[in-house]
């Protein structure tokens, strides 16, 4: 197994920008999604172009239109044919990068030092908000050696005004901590969307058909992971340290079963502010099940790799879920059963997928 902590970026010797959607790899490569890509060989398909560290890029976007994503995809493949994997153990199609091709992984903790060292009057607007943001953030007791930033805050394209602001937290529990934090701490500069503007943005992206405007917006409303500061978006992000992995490759293998919708009690709920993200169920009733047999065992738990479904549930919390039912088999104890929501196949556009996970509320 290999660690590299999720939300890291990193290059290839191509020129392809790299980031990562866990923090447990294989040995000999690093699950992760294209960013940008260079278009000497694969051309935009209408996909965004954009002008970057010297160079003209396409940012991969995996919910784009199918009219302009699979013939990407068919290109990326036939110039790219390294980057697709096909996992043993998951008998599941992963982007991933061999660790050979990589040529430079960019440190999430050292801008941070950079900005926590420097002088405020010495960093422009944008660094001056990400600083305050950081500050305010240490405040939980996280630490600020256990805050990291990612994407164009660490790489230096951003602009003021208008990129996101995504930060990285080190470790479950101060993750925990800096969510505890977010939901009674006040600062001038801090604001929740309202239940207005999440009704507007169900009402613009509405990516799925599963959730009415009023349970989005009642399970938005309730996250501490995303907000606003001093006008610009912000996201938080908790990695896993090394010692605190919940689930490491190679440790379990998996048999797909087929697609099953299912009602579960949550009774641990730890492990879903990281990616892959893990709710702990008793009680499972499965519903329309495609598969022939799942052989009786206990589902236990249900995973996502999915953003928008992590902190989607609470312990004591009744919850529905769709997706892809799975056997587990691990190295040591007994086999059992889990619902996987979104493989990153799915997310990377390979195929469609109706899964979802939502908490049923009592109105």
């Amino acid at each position: 197994m290999t660690y590299l902590p999720e939300a890291t970026i990193f290059e290839t010797k191509d020129g392809i920008q790299w980031k990562t959607y866990s923090s447990s790899h294989p040995d000999d490569r690093i699950i992760a999604r294209p960013k940008y890509i260079p278009q000497d060989k694969v051309r935009p398909h209408g996909l965004v172009s954009r002008f970057l560290f010297g160079r003209q890029l396409t940012r991969f976007n995996p919910f784009a239109p199918a009219k302009y994503l699979k013939p990407f995809l068919r290109q990326f493949k036939k110039y790219y044919p390294q980057y697709f994997y096909r996992s043993p153990l998951h008998k599941h199609l992963f982007f991933s990068v061999p660790k050979k091709n990589i040529s430079r992984i960019y440190d999430m903790k050292s801008g941070t030092k950079t900005i926590f060292e420097s002088e405020t009057k010495s960093l422009d607007p944008y660094l001056k908000l990400v600083k305050g943001l950081l500050l305010f953030l240490a405040k939980s007791g996280a630490g600020e050696n256990c805050i990291g930033l990612t994407n164009s805050t660490l790489l230096g394209n951003y602009t003021f005004g208008k990129s996101d602001i995504d930060i990285i937290i080190f470790g479950k529990k101060n993750g925990w901590k800096v969510l505890k934090f977010l939901e009674r701490a006040k600062h001038p500069l801090l604001r929740w969307k309202s239940k207005k503007e999440w009704g507007r943005y169900y009402d613009i992206h509405k990516t799925s058909t599963n959730f009415t405007k009023e349970d989005f917006i009642a399970h938005n409303l309730r996250k501490r992971n995303e907000g606003i500061f001093g006008g610009h978006v912000f996201t938080i992000f908790t990695v896993e340290n090394r010692n605190e992995l919940w689930s490491k490759w190679g440790e379990e293998k998996y048999q797909p079963l087929g697609n099953a919708k299912i009602r579960a009690l949550v009774t641990e709920e730890l492990n879903s502010l990281v990616r892959p993200a893990q709710y702990k169920i008793k009680n499972a009733e499965i519903k329309n099940f495609s598969g022939r047999n799942n052989g009786g065992l206990p589902l236990t738990q249900i995973v996502t790799y999915s953003i928008p479904y992590l902190l989607q549930a609470k312990k004591g919390e009744v919850i529905e879920a769709a997706g892809l039912l799975e056997k587990v088999i691990p190295k040591k104890g007994r086999p059992f059963l889990r619902l996987v929501v979104e493989y990153p196949e799915v997310i990377a556009g390979s195929k469609t997928s109706s899964g979802y996970i939502k908490t049923i509320f009592k109105r």
